[in-house]
């Protein structure tokens, strides 16, 4: 998986760098031939500066193979938090999209049956 990093008014230390690796690792584990070929994109920023507040953003932007790409934002006072909920809303949108792609391809392959009368 290639992941570009980008930090916004936030000083980017190693421990991000690693907690944000390892988010997105574990929030494409369960797909992982998809998770070898994505590309996913994270953005880390601090909205209102030295005011505080809930101001922690993060944004990832996944490109799955072969399909639409999926955003997902949050927010919260502590960066890390918003980190981890991102990653796990993007954990349940990946998922949901590889689901809705399985049934899709099901149904194309069943043949339709005529309705037979119950005889009874």
């Amino acid at each position: 998986m290639e992941l570009v990093l980008r930090s916004i008014s936030v000083p980017m230390s190693e421990a991000i760098r690693a907690h944000v690796q390892a988010r997105v690792a574990d929030a494409l584990g369960h797909v992982p031939q998809l998770a070898a070929n994505a590309r996913a994109g994270v953005w880390v920023t601090d909205l209102n500066g030295p005011r505080g507040g809930v101001d922690k953003a993060c944004a990832i932007v996944v490109h799955l193979p072969q399909r639409e790409p999926v955003r997902i934002e949050e927010r919260d006072e502590d960066l890390y938090a918003a980190i981890t909920r991102c990653a796990g809303r993007l954990a349940e949108a990946v998922q949901r999209r590889t689901q809705r792609r399985r049934s899709q391809r099901v149904r194309a392959r069943r043949p339709r049956t005529p309705a037979t009368p119950n005889r009874a």
